[in-house]
């Protein structure tokens, strides 16, 4: 086995309040695939205990390489894609809100008037079809929205400005966002999530050395119209802006209804790298609530804006930094030897990789972890769609195995033990999933309890002595507690991991 898991346990002397979170690293399945070079790009969770997983291979031999998508879970392996992939396309799947459709987007990153083609999965009678999408500007990014593929891209006609091209794909119609602008504006990048658009704008501006002063503008489109806000950077010696984005994430993050966050880039003249900006914009009162300013030298390379604040991950030369910004743009929490930021939740925890570990933390507070055992014979990549979902690939270096594993977070925020008297006891095997072996302190007659993570007892048993065997019949995969109290009413704790 490639990992180890590392758990704990909470145990107090004292009036206690246990809360506490588990990462458990379940295996899914596992794949064959030839010798040579394989990456897995996405996965995305499907109903059922499903997920769809899109990777590239390649072989040794010179035989070009190939994208694959295919839907697995623990039982079963469906190869739906398999087709000859260039280092310019880009694929994109995404699960969509019929909740029985799969989309999987094929386009070209370099020659970008050609046509993209979208296949679409259905889960529930098996069939596979494919769909050309006519695309008639060159554009600098698409998502898939809904049952859209939505292009942003930079064409003007005149004193019009192309903004979006939304395709559906179940109507196979082609749609376009068109908008009048007396200044000539550039169009950096879009977002569009459900009936709201967000487009980042900016006025053209020429030449490296000493390039002028540009204006920036984000355009919010809705039911009601359009709002436009003008964004100039508050430093002066940063000339030119533009919205930054990596193959991670959107520049262009949604809080709500009315903020939005808008990442860019700042550059200065005679001066090589970038400064980065957040800025907070409220869409519906036209104005911007404040910019944050970010290191000099860094790069962006994680940001995840949650209802607290926005997550931001650098890194430098020689050195990498974890910033946490509140919701009023001041910085809050600094970590200057930060590990590498992962994935940060709604609830503001961030899994984070160091050392052949990953840790689940909230401002420097380790709250779980996951240590890997010769994790240096396998390449690891992590994936993380949304806070309910957490993948590990794993892939043996020169072998022909590529497994897939779900990380699970597992929490507990409960105060049904509120006693003076609490102590640990032993559980073995720790995570379990057929029977496990109870051992404690003291030899006497016991009442035992198995409560899950709403304090619902689930399982009672009795026992005399200090061991037993206990074998959970009715146990769903997660965290337990269980709770032994002797006849001279003394209480002992211990979580248990099950796993299914």
């Amino acid at each position: 086995m490639p990992y180890k898991l590392v758990y704990i346990i909470v145990f107090v002397l004292c009036p206690l309040f246990i809360s506490g979170q588990s990462l458990i690293l379940n295996k899914i399945n596992e794949l064959k695939i030839k010798p040579g070079f394989s990456k897995v790009e996405q996965i995305i969770p499907l109903p059922n205990k499903q997920i769809a997983v899109s990777f590239v291979t390649s072989n040794f031999t010179g035989g070009g390489e190939f994208q694959h998508l295919i839907v697995l879970n623990k039982d079963t392996v469906e190869y739906l894609i398999e087709t000859y992939y260039h280092t310019y396309e880009f694929w994109l799947a995404q699960f969509g809100d019929d909740q029985q459709s799969l989309f999987a987007l094929n386009y070209d990153i370099i020659s970008r008037d050609k046509q993209a083609c979208i296949y679409t999965y259905n889960l529930t009678n098996k069939y596979l079809d494919s769909l050309n999408i006519p695309i008639e500007i060159s554009y600098n990014n698409v998502m898939i929205n809904q049952n859209e593929v939505v292009l942003f891209g930079r064409l003007q006609n005149n004193d019009s400005l192309l903004l979006e091209q939304a395709f559906n794909i179940s109507k196979n119609e082609l749609n376009q966002v068109w908008r009048a602008e007396t200044i000539p504006k550039v169009l950096n990048w879009g977002y569009k999530q459900d009936n709201q658009s967000y487009y980042a704008l900016s006025t053209p501006t020429y030449g490296n050395s000493n390039p002028p002063t540009s204006t920036n503008y984000l355009i919010y489109s809705s039911a009601e119209g359009y709002q436009q806000i003008e964004f100039n950077s508050s430093n002066e010696e940063h000339r030119t802006l533009n919205t930054v984005a990596f193959p991670d994430y959107n520049p262009i993050f949604p809080v709500n209804d009315s903020i939005v966050y808008v990442i860019y880039d700042a550059r200065k003249p005679f001066q090589g790298g970038y400064n980065y900006i957040i800025a907070s914009f409220n869409v519906k009162q036209a104005k911007v609530n404040w910019q944050y300013h970010g290191l000099e030298g860094f790069i962006f390379k994680y940001v995840k804006p949650t209802p607290n604040g926005v997550h931001v991950y650098y890194e430098g030369t020689n050195e990498s930094t974890y910033e946490f910004i509140n919701s009023k743009g001041n910085r809050m929490f600094r970590d200057g030897n930060s590990e590498l930021i992962r994935y940060c939740t709604q609830k503001d925890e961030c899994i984070v990789y160091r050392n052949d570990t990953l840790f689940l933390k909230k401002f420097g507070e380790v709250l779980a972890y996951y240590a890997f055992e010769n994790l240096d014979q396998y390449n690891m990549l992590t994936f993380h769609p949304d806070d309910k979902h957490h993948y590990v690939s794993l892939r043996e270096k020169g072998g022909n195995t590529m497994s897939i594993y779900q990380l699970k977070l597992d929490t507990l925020d409960t105060g049904i033990f509120n006693t003076e008297m609490v102590e640990q006891f032993s559980l073995y095997p720790n995570p379990a999933s057929s029977m496990v072996h109870v051992e404690l302190p003291v030899f006497q007659a016991y009442d035992l309890e198995i409560i899950n993570l709403n304090g619902q007892v689930v399982e009672q048993l009795t026992f005399s002595g200090n061991l037993t065997t206990i074998q959970p019949t009715h146990l769903e995969e997660g965290t337990y507690w269980l709770k032994a109290t002797g006849q001279n009413n003394q209480i002992y704790v211990s979580r248990l991991l099950w796993l299914e």
